[in-house]
C-alpha cells in the first residue's frame, strides 16, 4: 500500500501507465487483496491527491468484492473476466463460471461509478496462441453487455505474443468495429473480412469457421467452460485423429 503512495508523489510518477480525464492513473499491486488496507489507502489518496486516481484490477482473487467493501470516487476499476467462459454470452450463460463472472460484475457496478470501469477482456487464448477458440459469436453480445452495465472503457487483449493467432486477425478487425457501432451485422462483417483478408480461398476458410464454431457448440460440449487461459492438456479432443480429419 505505501508502494501506491510512493508512486503518487515520485516526481516522474513511474506507477502511471494512463489517464482518465487528463488525471494520471497509478495501478493497485495485484495480488490477494488485504480490503482494509486497501480502503485505508484509498482514503490517503483522496486526501493527499485529489487530482489522481488509483486502478483496482479486478481479477480472480477479487472478482466478486466484499460485501462492506467501499470504493471511493478516485478509483478507476478494471475488471477482468478471466474465469469465465468465451464460447456463451455472459448475460445468459449458465455455465458455474459465467455466473460467477455476471455476478461479480453486477456487484462491482453498484459500489462503483460506471463511468470509472473499464473490462478488459481476451479475444484468444494466450496459453495456446494457435489453438482453436470459437469465441467470435460471443464478441458482440458481450461488449452489449458490458455497455448495459454502464461501463465506458473497452480493453480487448488479442494475439500479442506473435503473429497470426486463432483468427486474431478476424478477432481484432471485428472488435474494431464494433467499438463503433455494437449493433452492427455481426454475420455481413464477417463475411467482407473472409472475402476481402482470404480472397479465393474465403470459401474453404469459411467452411472451417462454420464447422469449429459448431462443433465447439455441439451438445458433446456444451457444458464444457472454455477459458482464455486453458492449457492443450485440457483441450485434448482438438488434437484427436476425428476432430483433426472433419476440420482439414
Amino acid at each position: 500500500m505505501k508502494d501506491v503512495l510512493a508512486k503518487l508523489g515520485a516526481k516522474h510518477e513511474p506507477g502511471f501507465v494512463r489517464e482518465f480525464h487528463g488525471c494520471p492513473i497509478v495501478v493497485f499491486p495485484q495480488c490477494r487483496p488485504d480490503y482494509v488496507a486497501m480502503e485505508k489507502t484509498l482514503r490517503e489518496v483522496a486526501a493527499k491527491h485529489p487530482d489522481k486516481y488509483v486502478k483496482i484490477s479486478v481479477y480472480q482473487y477479487n472478482a466478486v468484492p466484499p460485501k462492506t467493501f467501499r470504493i471511493h470516487r478516485n478509483v478507476f476499476l478494471d475488471l477482468s473476466p478471466i474465469d469465465g467462459g468465451y464460447l456463451y454470452p455472459k448475460a445468459t450463460s449458465e455455465l458455474e463460471g459465467d455466473v460467477k463472472t455476471r455476478l461479480g460484475m453486477a456487484k462491482w457496478k453498484e459500489i462503483s461509478d460506471g463511468e470509472k470501469m473499464m473490462n478488459w477482456d481476451y479475444t484468444m487464448n494466450f496459453h495456446e496462441y494457435l489453438l482453436p477458440f470459437a469465441n467470435v459469436p460471443s464478441i458482440q453480445p458481450n461488449l452489449k453487455y458490458w455497455k448495459s452495465l454502464g461501463g465506458t472503457y473497452e480493453f480487448v487483449q488479442g494475439d500479442n505474443k506473435g503473429y497470426h493467432g486463432e483468427f486474431a486477425e478476424l478477432k481484432g478487425w471485428l472488435v474494431a468495429q464494433l467499438l463503433w457501432n455494437v449493433d452492427a451485422d455481426v454475420p455481413k462483417l464477417i463475411r467482407r473480412f473472409m472475402r476481402g483478408y482470404y480472397g479465393p480461398a474465403a470459401k474453404y476458410v469459411e467452411d472451417y469457421y462454420d464447422f469449429l464454431n459448431a462443433y465447439e457448440r455441439s451438445d458433446k460440449n456444451r457444458n464444457k467452460l472454455v477459458k482464455c487461459a486453458d492449457n492443450l492438456e485440457n483441450r485434448p479432443e482438438l488434437l484427436d485423429d476425428a476432430f483433426l480429419v472433419k476440420a482439414s
